[in-house]
């Protein structure tokens, strides 16, 4: 009987230990999987405030109104201050943060070699010394849409790459 008590005394504290361990690993598991969704729930926030600066330039090219802008300048501004905190969000995996900077480059690039010129553009048809003609063919030039469909690529794959961290 002394023998056997000796058995189940270590049995037990192998099981205690094993709990134990298995404990730990759904707590920092829980915690990678919660990590990830705060991840991708700031992915798509970053999409949405893009999707907001498209609206809001697409409203001030075809009314002319400033009031039109504050989609896109709350969107620019929101973009820039979300973009900071999910690289650090990220920081500890380099593939992911620069998938953000390419992401973040192809939104400046559309900013400086689409919008801005559609802006002067506006401005000019506003002042009387372009017609709105020009705003037409300017849109349907589509330059745009290379930079946005890229945009949306890049973070359709942080987003999947995010996912598949899951599994």
């Amino acid at each position: 009987e002394s023998e056997l008590l000796v058995q189940r005394q270590v049995q037990t504290v192998e099981a205690e230990n094993n709990l134990t361990g298995n404990l730990k690993l759904l707590k920092d598991t829980n915690g990678w999987v919660e990590h990830t969704h705060e991840v991708l729930a700031s992915a798509s926030l970053i999409l949405a405030h893009a999707v907001d600066m498209e609206t809001g330039m697409r409203g001030y090219l075809l009314a002319g109104e400033r009031g039109f802008l504050e989609p896109y300048n709350k969107g620019l501004k929101a973009f820039s201050s979300d973009m900071v905190l999910l690289k650090k969000e990220v920081s500890d995996n380099p593939a992911q943060v620069e998938r953000l900077n390419k992401a973040e480059g192809l939104i400046n690039d559309w900013v400086s070699n689409v919008i801005n010129p559609a802006f002067k553009l506006r401005e000019a048809v506003n002042s009387g010394s372009k017609s709105f003609a020009e705003i037409d063919v300017y849109v349907s030039q589509q330059k745009g849409k290379k930079y946005f469909d890229s945009f949306r690529q890049v973070i359709a794959d942080f987003s999947s790459l995010e996912k598949s961290l899951m599994l």
